[in-house]
């Protein structure tokens, strides 16, 4: 799929083994941006993280030192998401 978008959009949570995925992650999009001269495009954008949580800090800080650009809002953790399944309301 990186070979064909225009734009890669990487989800990630705020924890330890999602910063090694995101790095791990990183490395096939460089792949993909060396063979096509630059795209696609990417930017990482935060979910289920707390706005003054340390660990969306960290990924903050992951994300920079990946060089990657970081989405300016993030999806914050919202109980009703994790609620949403067993009412039925996905």
């Amino acid at each position: 799929l990186l070979l064909r978008a225009d734009l890669a959009v990487v989800p990630c949570k705020a924890s330890m083994l999602e910063v090694r995925a995101l790095a791990q992650a990183t490395t096939g999009l460089r792949q993909a941006q060396d063979i096509r001269g630059g795209k696609p495009d990417a930017v990482i954008v935060l979910s289920m993280v707390g706005q003054r949580y340390r660990l969306t800090s960290d990924m903050k800080d992951a994300a920079a030192a990946l060089g990657l650009p970081l989405a300016a809002t993030a999806l914050t953790l919202k109980q009703i998401y994790a609620d949403a399944p067993g009412q039925g309301t996905v």
